[in-house]
């Protein structure tokens, strides 16, 4: 879907001197613990998975293309930004796969299980096997407060790559975890194995959100690169990948599924 686009707005890519007009900064990965960039070297547009403190207490300006018109029903309705300093295109939802061929028990429906004694060591996380997704800690500590975190630390015993995390399972490796939290596109590819069950749950998906901020001094290229994201066609991308749109419309969240969301506070 980018190609045509692309393909129309590429010569004005670039400056008379041969410089480029478009500078798009992408985090590529949300558990990444390195320096970040410093906020004063921000490029005009910033595609960036989750949004730092820094970054945002940065922002005093509202974001120059407006998100998409405001729906209360979508389900992701609370995941927009009030103040409008970055418009978020989608979440990365966070689920749990439960392999029930190893499980000495019914598999968990809800974070809330976990904090059982008894599924100590069965749980796998998203990291880097040194340190963990942030946006999986915050929404258990904003759902279930400080006291909890330490049942929850009592259930982890791995943290890798979504991948390596996939592979291990279907294998059924030995010394493996029995459960995982894993994004939705890579849980849906682990639930396709017999005896793998996907759970949603009951307290909702942890939304993890991939936002978009445009500056006012942006090229008018890279303003149109940004419209295209957020258009009818990538919001039908992003819906078939696992990464539900916010866009209205959107059919890339079941109906009656929730999102558990830390908030922009």
């Amino acid at each position: 879907p980018l190609r045509a686009p692309l393909e129309d707005w590429v010569d004005s890519w670039w400056d008379a001197a041969g410089r480029p007009a478009i500078r798009v900064r992408m985090e590529g990965n949300a558990t990444r613990q390195g320096k970040p960039d410093p906020v004063q070297d921000d490029p005009p547009v910033l595609l960036y998975p989750g949004v730092s403190p820094a970054r945002l207490a940065s922002w005093t300006s509202p974001v120059h293309l407006s998100d998409w018109p405001s729906d209360f029903t979508h389900p992701l309705a609370s995941v927009r930004d009030p103040l409008g300093r970055v418009a978020v295109l989608c979440v990365n939802p966070l689920v749990l796969v439960a392999d029930e061929e190893r499980l000495d028990r019914p598999a968990p429906m809800g974070w809330e299980d976990l904090l059982d004694p008894s599924f100590a060591g069965t749980l796998a996380m998203r990291g880097t096997g040194t340190s963990v997704c942030e946006t999986t800690l915050l929404s258990w500590e904003s759902r279930f407060g400080s006291d909890a975190m330490d049942g929850f630390r009592r259930a982890v015993s791995a943290a890798d790559h979504p991948g390596r995390m996939v592979s291990a399972m279907r294998e059924r490796r030995e010394g493996s975890p029995s459960i995982c939290v894993l994004p939705l596109f890579f849980a849906r590819i682990l639930s396709q194995k017999p005896g793998m069950r996907l759970v949603w749950p009951r307290e909702g998906a942890i939304a993890s959100p991939v936002c978009l901020r445009v500056e006012e001094l942006a090229t008018p290229a890279a303003k149109a690169l940004a419209n295209h994201l957020f258009g009818e066609s990538f919001a039908e991308v992003t819906d078939g990948l696992g990464m539900p749109s916010c866009r209205p419309g959107s059919r890339g969240v079941q109906e009656g599924n929730r999102f558990l969301w830390v908030g922009w506070e």
